[in-house]
């Protein structure tokens, strides 16, 4: 078994110019840290087909993407050529099994922040979402729809999102623990 590693050692910083830094598609063990992520995701003067992110890592139905831990980044969805524009949806996993999001920080974020669809398995642990006010689309911090376990522990929301922070559909099993919401101008959870 090889496991990528990329570690941006506190040094590296990746601007998507509005269309995206990292993508992993139909891979296994991967390993993303210590990166600062800037002006990835806000299509400002393009028009792109599919939903891209700061960092996204996909499978497919009949083969899942299987471990993915990113750690220790940086996401500012600040817009580098329109500052009234901020960034949707830092991350993106589709189609994924054992996805681990530990002691990120999110700002500027119009959401959503982390985007998840059909995961067996995501863990988000002791992050900093700060939404920006009027977010885009859904304004979540975290949106997780179809899968089987989501571990959500530690982390800490604030900023006028105006929807929820947290929307959760069709999961067998959620764990919710020491979480913080505050300043939000709606719900925690959905």
């Amino acid at each position: 078994m090889y496991t990528l590693t990329i570690d941006g050692g506190s040094v590296l910083t990746l601007n998507g110019n509005a269309l995206g830094c990292l993508s992993f598609s139909g891979v296994d063990n991967v390993v993303v840290r210590n990166i600062h992520f800037e002006d990835y995701s806000n299509y400002v003067g393009h028009q792109i087909p599919d939903a891209v992110g700061a960092v996204s890592f996909t499978g497919r139905i009949s083969r899942y993407a299987r471990n993915f831990f990113i750690g220790g980044c940086t996401f500012n969805g600040k817009s580098m050529t329109d500052e009234e524009v901020m960034s949707s949806n830092s991350l993106i996993f589709i189609d994924t099994e054992n996805v681990t999001v530990n002691g990120s920080s999110f700002v500027n974020a119009s959401g959503p922040v982390v985007n998840v669809d059909n995961c067996s398995l995501l863990s988000v642990l002791n992050n900093d979402f700060i939404m920006a006010p009027h977010g885009t689309g859904y304004p979540t911090a975290v949106t997780f729809s179809t899968g089987r376990v989501l571990v959500m522990e530690d982390n800490r929301f604030s900023g006028d999102n105006r929807y929820s922070f947290v929307e959760v559909t069709n999961m067998d099993r959620v764990y919710i623990r020491r979480n913080s919401f505050r300043n939000g101008g709606s719900m925690a959870l959905s």
